[in-house]
């Protein structure tokens, strides 16, 4: 069977929720509202419920047996930590690009003020020559 997994959506705040996923199963039967949750025990799949009371939940629809379980769960995990490392990748990118921005107007800002200070330093010294020369030396 072909399980194709989509990353919705990914939280980094302090909560629980991870993300959100959708999988679909050989182009033929999707299943969204999938959340991984960041538990004590690490992450894990919740699949889609509802709530039937107060403090009870049922899931709509789920793995029948455990080894496909297993692979629905590894096909969302992995899914969700390739998308964790694009996004990590895209902002270590992003982050280089910045610095080497800054480090380039840094780079420059330095060579204008050695180029200032080189021109005042000149002018002092022809300062200091010319008004040598007129007193006399």
């Amino acid at each position: 069977m072909k399980t194709t997994v989509k990353i919705n959506k990914t939280l980094n705040g302090d909560g629980n929720l991870k993300g959100i996923a959708s999988v679909n199963f050989d182009d033929c039967f999707a299943v969204t509202g999938i959340r991984i949750i960041d538990s004590q025990k690490g992450l894990f799949v919740s699949m889609p419920n509802r709530k039937v009371s107060d403090t009870e939940y049922k899931d709509i629809c789920f793995p029948v047996n455990k080894e496909f379980r297993e692979e629905l769960n590894n096909a969302v995990l992995n899914a969700y930590h390739q998308k964790m490392e694009e996004s990590q990748d895209h902002e270590n990118k992003n982050s280089q690009k910045q610095n080497g921005a800054e480090n380039s107007k840094q780079e420059s800002d330095a060579g204008a003020a050695a180029q200032e200070e080189q021109d005042a330093l000149s002018e002092n010294f022809e300062e200091t020559e010319s008004q040598g020369m007129s007193m006399g030396m």
